[in-house]
């Protein structure tokens, strides 16, 4: 007889108890939502270094320069306008082309009169 009880006992399948299976559920959508989020960010950031490597006319002025921020580009195009020779305005040419800061491109613009 115990032998019959016991079969009976051990065929059941354990479950889990159904907060269980919530708590299992909110951890699973955390997961993801951090997943997704890194990935945002890390795309993010991906393309800024790309950005700012793609920058070849701060590397005219000076080989360190080639990560500058967008304040930095703006005061090497100012000093390129006091300059104001050929190269300089080979450099400021370049960078109105390849410089993807609408304010920096503007600031590079060359009037018609100092060509």
């Amino acid at each position: 007889m115990r032998s019959a009880r016991c079969s009976t006992r051990c065929a059941q399948r354990p479950t889990l108890p159904p907060t269980s299976w919530i708590v299992l559920g909110v951890a699973f959508v955390i997961g993801v939502l951090l997943l997704g989020i890194g990935t945002a960010i890390y795309r993010t950031a991906r393309e800024d270094g790309h950005r700012s490597r793609e920058l070849s006319w701060t590397k005219l002025v000076d080989e360190s320069l080639t990560g500058a921020d967008v304040q930095l580009r703006l005061d090497m195009i100012e000093r390129l306008r006091i300059v104001d020779n050929e190269w300089s305005r080979g450099v400021l040419e370049r960078a109105r082309e390849e410089d993807p800061n609408e304010s920096v491109r503007s600031a590079a613009n060359i009037p018609a009169r100092d060509l």
